[in-house]
């Protein structure tokens, strides 16, 4: 591990808990409920009465909560991905607490926590996207191995959770453009560029180098060096833009050409958007104390784009990248700490992450119950009862009979008229 981690960990941890409140709301939204960020917002104002998705400020999510997991195996001695697999099924923690410890899961990690209590593990198949996952790879580049170790033991942590190749390319570049930014510091160059250079050297490294190890962890190597390719694509338009507004117009233009569903918005959760978005926006904001709120304010996908983001800008900056009141807000912020330092200094310690487990459910319960108290004065809607074949039949007949519009009635009085005075029946 690096003395970067720990500005790194806690930044990423502090974007995640910055924009989960936020996660779904559009720009326009939290800029008229919240005006400009500070601290942590309670989402309330902004949930226009669905109390049922409010989250408590300042909690961290699955994002972090894999993220540290991921950091403690990778301690570990032989596979990381393998520690990181058993320290899940095997864990006495989750075992006693149950695997709801982990907070506000998308689809392809709820999918994970599930194979993990059968014990399933290996690739899945599944394809797909997540870009909550890409965030949680951050330790993996500050492992003191070889690049291409790194690229194997990246892979295999995503593809425990999909087969997307989308999400494996964009988690990959994240990972080496981490360690570059990271070991450039702060006179490196401009993350757009860097990452142009990393998506380079990362296709080189994937369709020969490391086709092997690739190919081992269930990815087609061909099929993934496109899709970096396509990242870099994006990555070199961006390169020329003057602003964040025309670096998100730029993306969304490229990649409406091939896609079904067109974007208009680069934070939704599309890697070959959202990654790209983040490492333009860290480029245009690297010396802004408040890059944070900016990057969870864009709405969207709002915690995966502000962990990313809070990943890049403390890669190269340090401490700088997170203000102290969020440092200070953070819930379970002397925990985070302690095994912020554990991570850097490569001490496991003992049980580290059976208490880091226990800890976790914890925080969960009480967030459940803070819902609870919230929402227990609230009316339940009454619950909607599938309708049977016979009455959908009839709903169609009905509709089909009151269809019947008053242009087709007026006709129809009309030519009875006009048959009434032919003497017609």
């Amino acid at each position: 591990m690096s003395d970067i981690t720990p500005a790194i960990i806690f930044s990423i941890i502090a974007g995640d808990a910055l924009g989960t409140p936020l996660d779904g709301m559009s720009r326009g939204h939290i800029k008229s409920c919240f005006g400009q960020l500070s601290g942590y917002p309670d989402p309330e104002p902004a949930l226009k009465g669905k109390m049922d998705r409010w989250k408590k400020p300042g909690l961290y999510s699955s994002i972090s909560q894999f993220m540290l997991l991921l950091g403690m195996s990778c301690l570990r001695k032989g596979s990381c991905i393998d520690a990181f697999f058993r320290s899940m099924t095997d864990s006495p923690a989750l075992a006693e607490n149950g695997y709801d410890i982990f907070r506000y899961p998308d689809g392809i990690e709820s999918g994970f926590i599930a194979r993990c209590k059968d014990r399933v593990g290996g690739p899945v198949q599944s394809a797909y996207p997540s870009t909550r996952i890409l965030a949680a790879l951050a330790p993996l580049a500050f492992r003191r191995t070889a690049p291409a170790e790194i690229l194997a033991d990246a892979t295999g942590f995503l593809r425990l959770f999909t087969a997307d190749p989308k999400t494996l390319a964009a988690g990959l570049l994240h990972v080496f453009l981490l360690k570059s930014l990271a070991e450039d510091g702060q006179g490196g160059p401009d993350p757009v560029r860097a990452a142009v250079a990393c998506a380079a050297a990362l296709e080189e490294m994937i369709a020969s180098d490391c086709s092997a190890q690739v190919f081992a962890s269930g990815a087609n190597p061909g099929v993934l060096a496109a899709e970096v390719r396509v990242l870099a694509e994006i990555l070199a338009l961006v390169a020329g833009a003057d602003s964040p507004g025309a670096a998100e117009d730029l993306i969304c233009s490229h990649l409406n050409r091939t896609i079904p569903n067109r974007i208009t918005r680069a934070t939704v959760n599309m890697p070959s958007a959202l990654l790209p978005y983040a490492v333009a926006f860290t480029s245009f904001y690297r010396d802004d104390g408040r890059i944070l709120y900016r990057a969870a304010a864009e709405g969207g996908s709002s915690a995966p784009f502000a962990s990313i983001v809070g990943s890049l800008a403390a890669s190269f900056s340090g401490a700088a990248a997170a203000p102290e009141e969020l440092l200070q807000g953070l819930v379970n912020r002397k925990r985070i700490s302690t095994t912020a330092d554990n991570l850097a200094a490569g001490a496991p310690g003992p049980d580290l992450a059976e208490e880091f487990i226990r800890a976790e459910a914890s925080l969960t319960r009480k967030a459940d119950e803070e819902l609870r108290a919230r929402t227990r004065h609230l009316k339940k809607k009454p619950e909607k009862k599938s309708p049977s074949r016979a009455d959908r039949e009839q709903a169609l007949a009905r509709h089909v009979v009151e269809s019947w519009t008053k242009i087709d009635k007026a006709k129809w009085k009309k030519e009875r008229k006009q048959r009434g005075q032919n003497g017609e029946s």
